[in-house]
């Protein structure tokens, strides 16, 4: 059984867990979401243990980034993110990093960026399904008619943070 180092960062809009290996940032969870999130919807595998990163050795440098995202002092994380998943929602995802922060994409135009111009309710089933929420801004990807759609930290949420980017 293999490691992943852990640590949870507390901060104004909630705890944010974080879990890396050697290469980096394997998962994330959402902010004041359990620290089982890191499990959830297959993000991390169960039968991985999590060992706390007291010193944070493997997750300092994006607790950093955490602090300078909330303070508005940088914009795309330009971090080693290792997160799991099938081709096209790693193609997904990828698409989420060139989002600009304070801006947004349907999730049709990812489907049309991809190649794929019906795939629109599979990309969101990939931005569901993404195991690094913030650091891969699925928070940027909005219906059609701009409405934020889902989150796995509810509407509210995603639109805070949309509201934190565009008031920048």
């Amino acid at each position: 059984m293999s490691g992943i180092w852990y640590s949870c960062m507390t901060t104004e809009w909630g705890d944010v867990h974080l879990a890396a290996d050697d290469r980096g940032l394997v998962a994330s969870s959402l902010f004041g979401a359990p620290r089982d999130d890191l499990h959830a919807k297959k993000k991390i595998d169960p039968d991985i243990r999590l060992v706390h990163d007291r010193e944070y050795r493997r997750t300092g440098a994006y607790r950093s980034w955490l602090r300078g995202y909330l303070n508005r002092e940088v914009d795309c994380c330009c971090l080693p993110l290792f997160p799991r998943g099938t081709a096209f929602q790693q193609a997904v995802w990828e698409q989420m990093l060139q989002v600009p922060f304070g801006e947004t994409l349907s999730y049709g135009e990812i489907a049309a960026r991809l190649g794929k111009p019906g795939a629109a309710r599979a990309v969101g089933s990939a931005a569901a399904a993404n195991p690094i929420p913030i650091f891969i801004p699925c928070h940027r990807v909005v219906r059609a008619d701009g409405t934020p759609g889902g989150f796995g930290g509810g509407t509210r949420l995603k639109q805070r943070m949309l509201l934190h980017e565009s008031s920048s």
